[in-house]
């Protein structure tokens, strides 16, 4: 999990999200979220806040692996993950209609690359078109979708 520094004592007191402790160096632009309310910061300023009691309710069914580094990684056939963590967009977004600019809710997850699926799940062995691969930064999707093609990942 990525550590964040603010410079108030909440994230709904605070004007910016900053990456080191001296709150010199300002947070990539996306959305930060404590888990009860989300804020958006656009040039190192954050936006008004957004509760998450007035979000819509997320779809159930979309679960995620732990973070790659590369998207290639998660398609070598030798290699085992486990699909199985929660994983909840803005908006109710379903897995079918997941595309770049979509925003994860919930925790602030790490910038990498992640499988996902509609069912609990492992990779090895299992149908390529069952799960898709996408990179997310700053809570925000980047580059969706890929899919393992052989030991290869393609973008859809």
């Amino acid at each position: 999990m990525a550590v964040y520094y603010l410079d108030g004592t909440t994230l709904a007191n605070s004007t910016a999200v900053y990456a080191d402790e001296n709150l010199t160096i300002c947070e990539s632009d996306g959305f930060y979220s404590d888990g009860n309310i989300v804020r958006q910061q656009v040039n190192c300023v954050l936006l008004n806040i957004q509760n998450c009691e007035s979000c819509p309710e997320p779809p159930s069914g979309i679960f995620r692996t732990d973070i790659f580094t590369d998207c290639d990684f998660v398609c070598d056939p030798l290699n085992n993950y486990s699909i199985e963590y929660d994983l909840n967009f803005a908006g109710g977004v379903e897995y079918q209609n997941i595309a770049n600019g979509d925003v994860v809710l919930g925790d602030v997850i790490d910038d990498g690359w992640y499988a996902i699926a509609e069912t609990v799940m492992t990779t090895q062995g299992a149908d390529p078109a069952t799960f898709k691969i996408l990179e997310i930064e700053s809570n925000v999707v980047i580059d969706c979708c890929s899919e393992c093609n052989g030991s290869i990942c393609d973008s859809l």
